[in-house]
């Protein structure tokens, strides 16, 4: 997982690991946004709660084609949203502090000049 790059992750576990949330911690700490479904036997709402808390993107116990697929494209149009999001917050940190600099530096500047006028 630490040698590619993936988008998208589908995680099968047994009965007994049904929604482990030690393992989606364990691999979203490798790779934040990666959008991480588990397939599981047997659904379970604690484990899926638990699951969905500890950051996986959606919780299955159909293994239906369509309910996966499904599943997939919209946890990558989620995960696209967080990276869009990731982006944009991103620019505006830069830009306050680029704003900050240029108002620290017109402060200075007037402070200057209310000196010389003195």
């Amino acid at each position: 997982l630490a040698r590619q790059r993936l988008d998208v992750m589908l995680l099968a576990r047994d009965p007994q690991e049904s929604g482990d949330p030690e393992a989606v911690a364990a691999v979203l700490g490798v790779e934040p946004l990666l959008a991480l479904i588990l397939l599981v036997e047997r659904a379970d709402a604690r484990a899926a709660v638990a699951a969905l808390h500890a950051g996986a993107a959606d919780y299955l116990d159909d293994p239906n084609p369509r309910v996966v697929t499904d599943s997939v494209r919209s946890a990558l149009a989620r995960r696209e949203e967080r990276i869009r999001g990731a982006a944009v917050g991103r620019v505006l940190r830069e830009e306050v502090a680029r704003l900050s600099g240029a108002l620290l530096r017109e402060q200075d500047r007037v402070r200057h000049l209310s000196v010389a006028t003195l």
